[in-house]
């Protein structure tokens, strides 16, 4: 099939699954192995081998991704694995990238799924690598000893189902709150500080405008002041011409007196 996920698995309304959209199926036998030429799937439920160039797969890879899917609807959420490669320092000093093993990646939601879950022993099984997973008859054969013994019934549907789904809605919830906390510490953030803008900005205005004042009465003092001066000089330099032309006037008088006398003088003479 090549692409198992929980999108494409139908449910009838007798409780009948249907595996749909086989567009990316082929047909595997004993002489032909599938070579990767592109990553087929989706991405969390596909096993590593996909993902290596020249890495021959078969159809194992279905039964890795029927072993999320099987873990998904006991943990009643999509899977999100951690990240798939780690660089590994080798011996040359090269830097590569390496697989990290399916149930390290997948640790967390095991956890959640719990030790004593009668599916994680065989979930465990088909997330090894692909020499080391059931066959499809062997998946088989152990889902019906587990259906016979009827311990999935006595203990997932109720003690496990209820706690993942608890789990998980207790996740949910804590992150909502938390959520909820950041957004009210934010607001109280934004408010001090459009509070402090506020203040800032009125202290601003109205040192501008005691600035502006005492700039405007400066400049009309000293224009005063200026004008003062200029008209005082003006007058000052008025008063010595007129006291010049008083003095030249007298001289031009005295000299005329002068001429008077030698009129006078010359007429005695003659």
């Amino acid at each position: 099939h090549r692409n198992l996920s929980a999108n494409n698995v139908m449910l009838t309304s007798t409780g009948t699954c249907k595996i749909c959209d086989v567009g990316l199926a082929k047909v595997f036998t004993q002489a032909r192995r599938m070579t990767t030429t592109v990553k087929p799937g989706a991405e969390p439920y596909m096993p590593g081998e996909v993902l290596i160039a020249h890495t021959e797969y078969d159809e194992r890879l279905d039964n890795f991704s029927f072993g999320v899917l099987i873990m998904e609807m006991c943990l009643a959420h999509e899977p999100h694995p951690s990240p798939r490669f780690t660089q590994e320092e080798h011996v040359n000093g090269r830097r590569m990238m390496a697989l990290i093993p399916e149930t390290n990646r997948r640790r967390e939601e095991l956890n959640e799924l719990g030790a004593t879950h009668p599916l994680r022993p065989l979930i465990e099984r088909l997330l090894q690598a692909q020499a080391d997973r059931p066959t499809i008859g062997e998946i088989h054969s152990e889902l019906i000893a587990l259906q016979a013994s009827g311990a999935y019934e006595s203990s997932v549907s109720t003690l496990h189902g209820a706690e993942a789904v608890s789990t998980r809605l207790g996740k949910e919830l804590q992150s909502v709150k938390e959520a909820v906390d950041e957004m009210r510490q934010r607001q109280t953030q934004s408010e001090e500080h459009l509070r402090f803008l506020e203040q800032r900005l009125g202290q601003t205005m109205d040192q501008k405008l005691q600035q502006s004042r005492q700039n405007l009465t400066t400049l009309f003092n000293q224009s005063i002041e200026q004008s003062t001066t200029r008209s005082v000089e003006s007058f000052g330099q008025l008063q010595h011409t007129v006291s010049s032309l008083t003095a030249a006037q007298q001289q031009v008088q005295q000299n005329l007196g002068g001429i008077t006398t030698s009129q006078q003088q010359l007429q005695q003479n003659l």
